[in-house]
């Protein structure tokens, strides 16, 4: 018996059980799916999301070249996405190093702890946060912190100014040490084996040698999750800047997910947003597949 007939023979024994799965699937399909196919569909509609849709074809596609506010949103998550990878390879990295160079276990549980504490704050409080330190003069921290310090030149309206405000939310998060991105270098430096750490002690390496010959190489599988994860994230995500600036001053800090809302819900055109969304899609599956094949899994073996 071939192996398709042996499944197909599990598959009438067990038939009753696989009902099970069906309200699972069932859910996937109306509150995944459906919603994805029908963005794309209207995105090739005229919609204001209650209407009848009318059929446009690519004109909403033609509309998005000319919407300069688009293109500079795209040059802002462009900016924002660079600075994203930057931050979650080196600082969660970092962090994680130190931890697994610890010599008292204990020392390390309580370092995992304080920096994984975080987690459990939502994400917008500490947005809200950061909003309150780079709030203008005199309520904003950071703004009161250069005047107590006689640094006054050196103070701004942070998130009102176009010239800097997004650099001020690239600053949001500092340290920019992400737990969970910590913690998956530091699992990946617990999975090494220790016969290839004693080598590298017993062949005089110092911790940097050690980091960047060892180290490194072997977490080449961390370094690609992340990618991919973090380039979702930041393209999909605009609740941080939605909150910090509303997009402004102007259109300094637009990203293109803000601009889907706010064409959505505040403009009521759905099949515009559609496109944007659908745009969204097919530079995210892109930067995934190159991710893929300029990131080829190394087999590292000592």
């Amino acid at each position: 018996m071939n192996p398709t007939q042996d499944l197909w023979s599990e598959l009438r024994k067990s038939w009753h059980l696989y009902l099970f799965l069906l309200p699972t699937f069932a859910f996937i399909l109306i509150f995944r799916y459906y919603p994805a196919g029908s963005a794309v569909f209207h995105a090739f509609t005229r919609w204001n999301g209650a209407g009848i849709a009318t059929w446009v074809g690519l004109e909403n596609f033609r509309t998005l070249l000319t919407d300069f506010i688009f293109v500079a949103s795209l040059k802002n998550i462009g900016i924002i996405l660079a600075a994203a990878l930057v931050k979650v390879l080196i600082f969660p990295m970092l962090a994680a190093e130190f931890i697994f160079n610890l010599r008292s276990e204990r020392g390390q549980y309580w370092y995992r702890f304080l920096l994984i504490l975080p987690i459990v704050v939502p994400g917008i409080v500490v947005t809200l946060v950061w909003r309150f330190i780079m709030g203008p003069k005199p309520l904003g921290v950071l703004n009161a912190l250069l005047e107590l310090l006689g640094l006054t030149e050196w103070q701004h309206a942070w998130l009102a100014d176009p010239k800097i405000a997004l650099i001020a939310v690239l600053l949001v998060g500092f340290p920019w040490i992400d737990a969970i991105a910590m913690l998956i270098y530091y699992a990946g430096l617990q999975n090494i084996s220790g016969d290839v750490l004693d080598a590298s002690k017993i062949d005089g390496a110092s911790i940097w040698e050690r980091v960047m010959r060892v180290d490194l190489p072997l977490l080449f599988g961390q370094f690609k999750l992340l990618i991919i994860i973090t380039t979702i994230f930041t393209l999909q995500n605009f609740g941080g800047m939605l909150v910090l600036t509303n997009g402004g001053p102007g259109y300094a800090t637009m990203v293109p997910g803000l601009w889907m809302y706010q064409r959505a819900f505040q403009a009521d055109r759905f099949g515009y947003a559609s496109a944007i969304g659908v745009v969204l899609l097919v530079v995210m599956l892109a930067l995934t597949w190159i991710n893929n094949k300029l990131l080829k899994e190394t087999d590292v073996t000592y």
